[in-house]
């Protein structure tokens, strides 16, 4: 028999007081005068554009180029894949393929991952373009084709979206997003006040969330599972692999491949198969050791902040699915959010 994935409070009084026999976790003031003096607000992030907007937008699977760009370039599709079997620390890039756009400035593309790049057409080819782009593209074989219908949502089974910020603490969070937490609370999202870390860095902490084991040994504490380095993780029991036995589409997602929770500095081998239905590692590979985000502004790609990239696509797996299949969305962010 499969295991049903529950979520559910026992208690109200326990998530509003954070209060059990065994201990009470002190509430602690976002802003109390002692913390304030270390308080600052970050300056806004602009993002200029730095080569020719040759794609005007990616839209439900839809390329729109700028016609008048059109008229001096040819225009190519890479299509991005993660290393199957092989290594969760590189991807594929498929051969480039000429997109057929004579007589249109718009173009179908049913590809999860890949990057377009434009170059002049002439003798002196010189490439003025080049960007990477993820959709949604619902799975046609395995568990994604186990489509439970909306209708079955409940407390018991709801939809489960994780947005993770590295490095800031729940009461830096109120401080820095006020307006972000304010929404999230009327929307009925919870505010895990009881949550606490139970390692230094990234890695313990999520390895915690996502397997419900200590992942490091910490002090008297003995880890749960191997704490070696040069490991993969295919067959550490993750908590989307439950999701993905009762008929859940899987997402996830972390912005910064250098330094992945799973793959920290290439020391971690991360997941030889991919781990979730979706997973948007191979296009951060890509894109992030890419020149046009070296030479872009820090924390942007081309004209765009870099958190609203793992945004966007969130919003589009959301959409994706929001019809017929339950989800679960786990996403970490790092770059320019913790200041």
């Amino acid at each position: 028999m499969k295991k049903k994935v529950t979520w559910k409070f026992k208690s109200r009084k326990l998530r509003e007081q954070q209060k059990t026999s065994e201990c009470v976790i002190p509430q602690v003031d976002p802003w109390d005068p002692s913390i304030l003096r270390y308080y600052s607000k970050a300056p806004p992030l602009n993002c200029n554009p730095i080569q020719v907007q040759a794609v005007k937008s990616f839209e439900n699977g839809i390329l729109t180029f700028d016609p008048t760009v059109l008229k001096s370039v040819k225009c190519y599709k890479i299509v991005i894949r993660h290393y199957e079997n092989v290594t969760d620390l590189d991807v594929i890039h498929d051969e480039p393929v000429l997109l057929n756009l004579t007589d249109t400035s718009s173009i179908a593309v049913d590809d999860e991952i890949f990057e377009v790049t434009c170059e002049s057409d002439g003798i002196l080819k010189q490439q003025v373009y080049k960007y990477h782009f993820a959709q949604v593209v619902p799975k046609k074989d395995g568990l994604n084709i186990k489509n439970r219908k909306i209708e079955e949502s409940s407390p018991d089974f709801p939809s489960v979206i994780m947005i993770g910020i590295d490095s800031m603490s729940r009461s830096n969070f109120v401080r820095q997003m006020p307006k972000t937490y304010k929404y999230m609370l009327e929307t009925g999202f919870i505010d895990l006040k009881g949550h606490m870390k139970i390692h230094d860095n990234t890695y313990g902490n999520t390895l915690a969330i996502l397997t419900g084991k200590r992942g490091v040994s910490v002090g008297e504490f003995a880890a749960e599972m191997n704490e070696s380095w040069h490991i993969a993780f295919d067959e550490f029991d993750f908590v989307w692999k439950q999701f993905n036995e009762n008929g859940y589409a899987t997402f996830y997602a972390e912005d910064r491949p250098d330094i992945g929770t799973f793959t920290f500095k290439n020391l971690l081998l991360g997941f030889l198969q991919q781990p979730t239905d979706h997973y948007l590692r191979p296009f951060w590979i890509s894109a992030f050791w890419s020149l046009v985000s070296r030479r872009s502004v820090a924390s942007c790609y081309d004209s765009k902040p870099q958190h609203l990239l793992q945004l966007e696509y969130l919003q589009r797996y959301i959409w994706v699915f929001n019809f017929y299949r339950l989800r679960f969305f786990f996403t970490m962010m790092r770059d320019n959010l913790y200041a």
